[in-house]
């Protein structure tokens, strides 16, 4: 027995002492070779390194930096410190400077939207104090509150002088040399617009002793400017209205009142943007789009106009003129299933509930509950899957005389050219993009001759 466990230990020693040998000789050959594999991957590898390098000191330069020095604010708590050039401390540029400037876009956005143009207090004082709770509620507007949603903003002048004095993207000379006037004239909105006259008719019922009924009118009247054409740096925008008539009961002109029935959009889209940037030999599109990125950073309201005009991903991204699908569409089918189908926000003008400032609403608001399948409104090709400014995770889809659009969504379960029937699933309902709550933001539009029109989804789905 002892001579057969000498002879397993023998044996075992013999085994482990191989077995480190051949460690040994592998790890050699192992070293030799990953040391091989890294030489000869070397002049790959130094050039990629020195690439993700130089984008996290340009990621860092321009949007780190102006983030860091936003999210702080001043003492007193009143508006956001915005870092255009200002890179710490040290600089010559000081914080102070960019505070300056910063008021200087202000001032120049302001001027957009504010001048020439009749206030909510000014379009009280013109009417008599029985259209004031329409006023509030917002079923008449004032030329301000329609012109505000097409002004120039502040930070897309930010976003010029930043990328046009960048010293890594720009190097002709022009560093931190803002010119905001100019940017200002070239980049302005203008609007064109209609007269409406306005009425209201106020009954009053009154009794006397015996019962008898007897009922008064009394009409008001008053003229309003509704918003006809808009043009701004990203495109023309045309607004049609119809005249909303309303009843009493007893068959009696009620009210006449101006209604948004949709809104079309043209292009060609940020031309003026491209043309601006292109005279300081900006050309490259992700580096226009870097001004726009910059925009959104700058300014959360001008986030949210991004997502609902939709220009950035159309002038770059997706051709919105292009026929995707030529079949039939088919029989509509709901976004949702029917159980969630309930409107939160119908189309037509809404006060936006993250700005409280009025705005276009291209679509509809459905409530459905986060997670619940989102479907394909009718036949036809996927022509956008991916994120989209204020709406989030987004699917656009092409539908031969019409196109559809789906926001918000917590998942997209579609691809980029994807061929989908009425009812198939294309994602989940979420709360993603500028959102207060999960929903399905869903629209309906066609394009004509280069130019987008929104249009009521309920005419579609009734």
């Amino acid at each position: 027995m002892e001579q057969d466990k000498s002879a397993q230990n023998l044996t075992r020693a013999g085994v482990g002492g191989l077995a480190r040998s051949g460690f040994k000789i592998s790890g050699k050959i192992l070293s030799a070779a990953v040391k091989q594999l890294l030489f000869s991957l070397a002049p790959i590898a130094l050039p990629l390194l020195g690439m993700l390098l130089l984008f996290f000191i340009i990621f860092t330069i321009l949007f780190l930096l102006p983030k860091f020095m936003m999210d702080n604010k001043p003492p007193n708590g009143e508006s956001k410190v915005v870092s255009i050039f200002n890179l710490g401390e040290k600089d010559d540029w000081t914080e102070a400077r960019d505070m300056e400037l910063a008021q200087k876009y202000r001032e120049l956005s302001d001027r957009t939207w504010k001048e020439g143009h009749q206030s909510t207090e000014e379009l009280k004082e013109s009417l008599p104090a029985i259209f004031d709770s329409d006023i509030e509620k917002g079923r008449i507007a004032s030329q301000q509150t329609q012109a505000y949603p097409h002004r120039l903003p502040w930070s897309v002048l930010a976003g010029v002088d930043r990328v046009a004095g960048d010293p890594i993207i720009h190097k002709d000379g022009l560093l931190r040399n803002p010119n905001p006037d100019y940017h200002y004239e070239v980049l302005k909105s203008s609007y064109q617009w209609t007269t409406f006259k306005v009425t209201k008719v106020d009954r009053t019922i009154e009794r006397d002793k015996n019962g008898n009924k007897t009922v008064s009118y009394h009409t008001y009247t008053g003229q309003v400017y509704l918003l006809d054409t808009a043009n701004n740096f990203e495109g023309g925008y045309k607004y049609i209205w119809e005249t909303e008539t309303n009843y009493y009961d007893d068959g009696h002109l009620k009210s006449i009142m101006p209604k948004l029935v949709s809104v079309e959009k043209s292009g060609p889209f940020l031309k003026r943007l491209i043309d601006l940037m292109a005279g300081y030999k900006v050309t490259d599109r992700l580096e226009i789009e870097t001004v726009l990125e910059l925009a959104e950073l700058y300014d959360e309201e001008y986030q949210i106009d991004a997502g609902i005009m939709g220009n950035r991903v159309e002038a770059f991204q997706v051709d919105l003129t292009k026929q995707y699908y030529t079949g039939e569409r088919g029989t509509v089918c709901l976004p949702v299933p029917a159980k969630y189908f309930t409107i939160t926000s119908p189309f037509g003008k809404r006060i936006h509930p993250i700005t409280k400032t009025e705005k276009p609403h291209n679509g509809i608001d459905i409530g459905a509950p986060s997670g619940a399948p989102v479907y394909s409104a009718w036949e036809g090709v996927v022509m956008w899957a991916g994120k989209k400014g204020g709406y989030g995770n987004c699917v656009m889809i092409d539908h031969g005389d019409v196109k559809t659009l789906y926001g918000h969504l917590s998942l997209i379960t579609v691809a980029k050219d994807a061929h989908v029937k009425g009812g198939d699933k294309i994602g989940l309902v979420g709360s993603t993009g500028l959102s207060t709550g999960p929903h399905l933001h869903f629209e309906v539009f066609k394009v004509e001759g280069g130019t987008v029109k929104y249009e009521d989804p309920m005419r579609y789905i009734n």
